[in-house]
């Protein structure tokens, strides 16, 4: 009978030339003897040829990675910034579309004949015919109550014409 060995060789059954067969009971088997695991050889340091080389690639490797942080610098600025000028302009875009509103609340409401009355009648003192109006003298837009004399009518609406002639004499006189 013909049997296998541990690594798959075929043997004869009556050959024997082989020292580590053994016989026994008509069938053949051969041993392998169980080898101890073959250990690392311990790691010579690296030779300055090694190191030298070693470190060209770490050399290049970091100027590819900051050509990379430079190259991509400008183009994130440049993104952040554009992000920035939009949120900007869509925050102006709001406040137009709100002033375009009321723009267009306001055209509607002077297109009504009674909302011009109105306003002709308070910001222009138009009165109706046969209507009487009162205007109070010495009283200002914001309802304080003023002297009503002509030096305080000239302070509130800038110096008379004699002043004014008055300065530009001063002026010339500068040297």
């Amino acid at each position: 009978a013909r049997g296998r060995t541990a690594r798959g060789a075929r043997t004869g059954s009556g050959s024997g030339s082989r020292p580590n067969d053994r016989r026994s009971t008509g069938s053949t088997r051969r041993t392998v003897p169980v080898e101890a695991p073959e250990e690392r050889p311990r790691q010579q340091p690296l030779s300055p040829e090694v190191r030298r080389r070693f470190t060209s690639r770490a050399a290049v490797l970091l100027a590819v990675i900051c050509l990379l942080a430079v190259g991509l610098t400008y183009p994130l600025r440049e993104y952040v910034e554009q992000r920035h000028q939009i949120s900007e302009l869509e925050a102006q875009q709001r406040r137009n579309a709100q002033d375009i509103a009321t723009l267009q609340q306001q055209q509607r409401r002077w297109q009504d004949p009674a909302y011009v009355e109105q306003q002709a009648r308070q910001r222009l003192q138009y009165a109706k015919p046969g209507e009487i109006t009162y205007v109070v003298v010495g009283q200002d837009d914001n309802g304080a109550k003023g002297h009503g004399s002509s030096t305080d009518r000239s302070t509130a609406h800038g110096p008379s014409w004699s002043e004014r002639v008055w300065g530009s004499v001063r002026v010339a006189d500068r040297p």
